[in-house]
């Protein structure tokens, strides 16, 4: 049963004068049924995160957990890992990405860049050099990467310190509160990095308005179209009990909420695909947006090469690696490259292909935004699968594409189907 429109919203607002209220009609027991009085961060979806508190594991399989603590578009965990001795293979995970948001694949591949870089940054601080190869096969365009490890020297890097605190903060940040010089110049140092780079703006900025506008814009179309918006929600898990069942997706529990509110909504009845949609726009305009104080865009040469795109998720692990280590919050905005992909992929508009080539200002093509600043609310762990879940056995078939079908487009691997306009 859906909540009603009035429940929810009513929630987002919740104070100390309306706690009472809320003990009605059932609601401590539907609370604890649905586990709103649990402990929001235990249990088996945390596990991983524990293991490498712990440092439970050694070896490769130390370094394939760290890849599994990796950023992700919709905490979909796109990856599944082999490992032979000292190799590491890296795979597309396919039947574990939102097909209709990301069309072309550029989300999921810029995640999967992710993976491999908190591998190599975990491997340096577990004394292991890791080499890197790229797309090591010439049949299986899911191959994405060959990691060989070999001994290294122990090298405990501020940015390896940071993967097991490393989480995205959808929380307000201090938009008073500037990035200090320290921060901006240890993330500055880290562009350009091959073909992907990055820059970074003030959200008070004219450019900051311009992409704060975007970002809304874009927030609502993806969220007034029905495939679209089934698709995100699809990922959406509302209590404990669903976060177990999945060990993936978003929760109330990392939207950026305080505890109490993120222990109401779990109690709430299920929400409806609308209330969703509503929350998420309230979430990014009211909340998110104009508590920022700076804002920055991803962008590499041809959005078209998948090499490039896992480059550039590379970088964004470095990036929020870094900021963590700073004490820097940091959130992914993908919103805008949705609906440009939308627009590509239908051959329709191109109000959104050009709005994201306007907003990369000559860097060469956007694939993502972000937002950073300093949080008022600590961010929440959120949910990882198992190490055993996601690795292919040692032994037997290794992993192929997926089959085409009407409903999957295929991967956009060598060029993009619309070039944007040169100015």
């Amino acid at each position: 049963m859906a909540t009603s429109r009035r429940n929810f919203v009513f929630f987002l607002g919740i104070g100390g004068a309306t706690i009472a209220s809320l003990t009605a009609a059932g609601f401590l027991y539907r609370a604890a049924d649905r586990g709103s009085f649990s402990d929001l961060q235990s249990g088996k979806p945390f596990v991983p995160w524990r293991e490498w508190e712990n440092r439970s594991l050694a070896g490769a399989e130390a370094v394939a957990l760290a890849g599994t603590l990796a950023c992700s578009s919709l905490n979909s965990q796109p990856w599944w890992l082999r490992l032979e001795g000292n190799i590491i293979d890296l795979y597309f995970r396919r039947t574990s990405y939102p097909v209709f948001l990301d069309p072309f694949d550029r989300e999921a591949l810029i995640g999967l860049g992710a993976c491999i870089e908190n591998m190599v940054t975990g491997a340096e601080g577990l004394d292991r050099s890791a080499t890197v190869t790229l797309f090591p096969s010439q049949t299986n365009i899911d191959h994405i990467a060959r990691l060989v490890l070999g001994p290294g020297v122990p090298n405990e890097t501020a940015r390896f310190l940071a993967i097991g605190n490393r989480h995205t903060n959808r929380s307000p940040y201090d938009r008073n509160r500037p990035l200090s010089q320290s921060a901006m110049a240890a993330l500055t140092r880290l562009t350009p990095s091959g073909r992907a780079r990055f820059s970074l703006f003030p959200a008070d900025s004219p450019k900051g308005q311009e992409f704060a506008d975007a970002i809304v814009a874009a927030t609502e179309d993806t969220l007034a179209d029905p495939s679209m918006l089934a698709e995100e929600f699809q990922w959406f898990r509302q209590t404990i009990d669903q976060i177990s069942a999945t060990s993936n997706g978003l929760s109330f529990l990392t939207s950026g909420l305080s505890d109490l509110q993120v222990r109401t909504a779990m109690a709430l009845p299920d929400i409806s695909e609308e209330d969703f949609g509503r929350f998420w726009t309230h979430q990014t305009r009211e909340v998110q947006l104009p508590n920022t104080p700076m804002f920055g865009i991803l962008a590499v040469d041809d959005n078209g090469d998948p090499i490039q795109l896992v480059e550039a998720g590379r970088l964004l692990q470095r990036l929020h690696l870094e900021a963590t280590a700073h004490g820097v919050a940091m959130q992914a905005l993908g919103h805008v490259n949705w609906v440009a992909d939308r627009e590509e992929a239908r051959g329709r508009n191109r109000d959104f292909i050009d709005r994201a080539y306007a907003l990369s200002g000559g860097m060469g093509q956007m694939v993502l935004g972000m937002r950073l600043g300093y949080a008022l609310r600590p961010a929440r762990a959120s949910p990882r699968m198992p190490l055993p879940a996601v690795l292919v056995p040692r032994m037997g078939p290794r992993p192929t594409p997926r089959p085409a079908t009407d409903n999957m487009p295929l991967p956009r691997l060598r060029e993009p189907a619309v070039r944007p306009p040169k100015p």
